[in-house]
Formats: C-alpha cells, sequence, structure tokens
C-alpha cells in the first residue's frame, strides 16, 4: 500500500509539473517569435537602401520585402503580443499584465507542489531492489539478487570459502541457502546479525509456492531433483524470500559487517575523517 500511494504521488506530482510547465513554454515560444521578428527588422532595414529601385520578380530584395510584410506589420506584432486584431479593439495594458502575471504566478505555484510531492514521496527501495521473481522477463529472471543475513565471523568464512547449506533444523522451504528480496525484512527472518551479503544468484529452474503450497518443500530435498530453486510469494511481496539448493548458483556477493562487529574500524581510525592511514598499510 505505501509503495502504491507513493506512486500515486509521484504520478500527481508529474501531472503538476506538465501543466505548470505550459505556461512557461508558450511565454517562451513567444519571446523566441519575438526575437526573429526584431532580427527580420534589422535584416530588413539593411536590405532596403535602393527603396526606388525597380526589382524583378526573382530578385532576392522582393522576397525580402515580402517577409518585411508578413512579420513586421501591425496585424503580426499584434498576434505575436497576443492582442486582437479587431480595428475596434480597445488595448488594455494593465489587464493583459495582470491576466499574464496571474499565469505566471499559477505556474510557479504548480512547479512549487510538485516540487513538494517528489520530495514526500520516499519510496524505501531497500524492500523492493527489483520486481519480484515471477514478474519479470525471461532474459532478466535467468539471475536475481537477495539478501543474507548472518554473523560477522560467518560471513569472513564465506568470504574465504563458500556459502554452507541450511541442513538442520526447521527450514520453511527446505534445505539450501536462504536469501530473502528486501534488505529490511532479513532483520526479522534471520536468525543471526552482523553482516549483510548481497548476491547476485543464477536462478535456474525454480519452483514457486505460495503458503498454503509451503508444506510441499519443507524441511525437504525431495524438490531438489526437478528445481534448482525454491521462491515464496509472500502476500506482501517485499516479505518474498527463497531457497537455492546449490551455492555454486550464487555468482557473486558483498559483504557489508555492522560497525559493531567490526574491531578493525576502531583499529585503524577508520571512523573519524582523516588524510592518510596512520600505518600506511591498507
Amino acid at each position: 500500500m505505501n509503495e502504491e500511494k507513493a506512486d500515486a504521488t509521484i504520478t500527481v506530482g508529474f501531472i503538476l509539473d506538465w501543466v505548470g510547465s505550459l505556461v512557461p513554454t508558450f511565454m517562451g515560444i513567444i519571446i523566441g517569435f519575438v526575437l526573429l521578428i526584431v532580427a527580420l527588422k534589422i535584416l530588413c532595414s539593411l536590405g532596403s537602401n535602393d527603396k526606388n529601385k525597380v526589382r524583378t520578380a526573382d530578385d532576392s530584395s522582393v522576397t525580402l520585402a515580402c517577409s518585411k510584410f508578413l512579420l513586421c506589420s501591425r496585424p503580426m506584432n499584434r498576434f505575436v503580443a497576443l492582442n486582437c486584431n479587431c480595428p475596434c479593439y480597445i488595448p488594455r495594458p494593465r489587464l493583459r499584465f495582470t491576466v499574464r502575471l496571474v499565469f505566471l504566478l499559477f505556474s510557479i505555484l504548480l512547479r512549487i507542489l510538485a516540487i513538494i510531492l517528489y520530495a514526500t514521496s520516499k519510496v524505501d527501495e531497500s524492500t523492493r531492489p527489483q520486481e519480484r521473481w515471477g514478474l519479470l522477463s525471461p532474459n532478466e529472471a535467468t539471475t536475481y539478487v537477495g539478501f543474507h543475513r548472518t554473523t560477522a565471523e560467518s560471513a569472513v568464512a564465506i568470504a574465504h570459502s563458500d556459502f554452507r547449506q541450511s541442513m538442520k533444523g526447521s527450514q520453511m522451504l527446505g534445505f539450501g541457502v536462504y536469501f530473502a528480496r528486501s534488505i529490511a525484512r532479513t532483520e526479522g527472518k534471520a536468525r543471526f546479525a552482523g553482516a549483510l551479503i548481497c548476491a547476485e544468484i543464477r536462478m535456474g529452474r525454480v519452483k514457486e509456492v505460495t503458503f498454503d503450497q509451503l508444506y510441499t518443500v519443507r524441511n525437504s530435498n525431495a524438490w531438489w531433483t526437478d528445481y534448482d530453486t525454491v521462491y515464496y510469494n509472500h502476500k506482501e511481496d517485499d516479505r518474498d524470500e527463497f531457497c537455492v539448493k546449490d551455492p555454486a548458483q550464487i555468482l557473486k556477493w558483498v559483504i557489508v559487517v555492522d560497525e559493531a562487529h567490526d574491531t578493525k574500524v576502531n583499529q585503524y581510525g577508520l571512523d573519524a575523517e582523516f588524510e592518510d592511514t596512520f600505518c600506511h598499510c591498507i
């Protein structure tokens, strides 16, 4: 629901931003026309030295004179200035200025509202690093990003060796290596803390299950015969998780150790700003 609300807020902000940009856009077009007319007037004045000279139809000055008549005439100037060309037109410069000022202030107000909506529609991207696996295209679904939380010691062991399958205890998706779709949701699911691993996984053959189908894979490796991965579609999509049977499916990963569990932060003085390391060895 929060994601849908944020998306709706962004959509409303975009519409307000688009409407608010119409007035400045049209004003820019009008200013461009005015500058074009000024430039043509200058060219006309430069090319009108011989006013009494008889010119042929193919003379370039004839074309210039026509351009002067079309673009430098009073009706054209009135059109660019958004004035009426009717002979009975009564100029009202103050009213015209007021209307233009109101439109300009209105567009500025819409842009400010759009900026406020953009700023307040914060979407927690950590809860949805990417779409659900089942919603990806076949080309995108070959690999997937998952998050695994463990102790700092286990993370160091993984860095020097590899992931190990969970083969004991109660395993909701069966035996294998577990990953969550969301960083935030790993805190409530993981049995250990101290380090976070973000990994890219080759999914292979995937068995998607819902809550009512968990009994088919719980505490078992029977699904290993036909599938490489079990993906659990939770009722709340940011709580999805999946289990892979083979650590070789984990292609690459990044390990982040919590500061409280990393003694080297204080040891090397990395908890404060500095220009160079003390021992010059890292």
